[in-house]
């Protein structure tokens, strides 16, 4: 019988540009690609998530923020957004997502991804 490990997020400011979550072998790492625009009110960032280690089939991955956004798109996924939360799901999930994701009325430079989760639903 196969021992469950809860997923556990540890956020450590010391890790460059990047998110990790980790139960057992499963990893979920965020990485800052690039700025897609910068309205100076508002914006879009590009995230590269991998999703490699985790179980494909209908995949659920929620990414946090450190400010509301305000949408987010990419890869196939169906999207949804609230507050500073954005939720992705796959039927079948990539090895390797890239994410666009919104704020308005804030600095897309401040944007900073500070934790994910995931789900096989």
């Amino acid at each position: 019988m196969k021992l469950y490990k809860k997923p556990i997020i540890t956020l450590d400011t010391g890790v460059a540009e990047g998110v990790y979550a980790a139960s057992g072998a499963s990893t979920i790492s965020v990485k800052y690609l690039r700025n897609d625009g910068d309205w100076n009110n508002g914006g879009t960032n590009v995230y590269s998530v991998d999703l490699s280690a985790l179980n494909p089939s209908h995949l659920t991955v929620v990414l946090t923020f450190n400010m509301d956004i305000s949408g987010g798109w990419g890869s196939g996924a169906s999207s949804s957004a609230n507050g500073s939360m954005l939720t992705l799901n796959w039927y079948s999930a990539p090895s390797n997502a890239e994410i666009s994701v919104q704020v308005q009325g804030n600095d897309i430079k401040k944007l900073e991804c500070t934790g994910a989760s995931y789900s096989n639903n």
